[in-house]
């Protein structure tokens, strides 16, 4: 157990602001997904291109916010000093944030955890059938008969001579 917890000290708490990062863009990635670029998101708001692109560049969304966060914390540990360091070291933990949730994912549903947040792969409330409707009352062999866009058929009317 010792030696757990100095690997622990030793190896992963110096790269706490990774980490850190990490996990908070995993959460917050979940959160755009499940709240703010929902499906339908591109059909109720407007501008519509925005919220199309938002939807289908998701998973990128987590490197780019890694990019900005490089630009504004500098040196987030000793040996990462300049800009384009800094913006790497971020956009790496937005890359792997999107890993680790699903790997996350992946080892809570094999002990029967949900991890999902609400929204998240939900599924579509099925809408309420309505009672069947009594069937229309059979036409009279004069009335017209229309075909299925409503337009007058142009099959003749024929009797029945029975």
């Amino acid at each position: 157990m010792e030696e757990i917890s100095t690997f622990i000290d030793s190896n992963l708490v110096l790269h706490w602001p990774f980490f850190a990062a990490m996990v908070i863009f995993m959460i917050s990635g979940q959160v755009m997904i499940s709240n703010v670029f929902i499906r339908t998101a591109h059909q109720k708001h407007k501008p519509v291109w925005f919220w199309w692109w938002g939807r289908k560049t998701l998973a990128l969304q987590p490197i780019i916010l890694g990019l900005v966060l490089g630009v504004i914390w500098r040196n987030p540990e000793p040996g990462v000093d300049t800009l384009p360091d800094c913006m790497g070291y971020f956009a790496l933990a937005g890359g792997l944030s999107v890993w680790a949730y699903e790997f996350l994912k992946g080892i809570m549903k094999k002990k029967g955890i949900n991890l999902d947040l609400p929204g998240i792969d939900s599924i579509a409330p099925i809408a309420p059938i309505a009672p069947a409707a009594a069937a229309p009352p059979p036409l009279s062999p004069l009335s017209p008969s229309f075909d299925d866009d409503n337009t007058p058929s142009s099959k003749p009317i024929t009797l029945d001579k029975s």
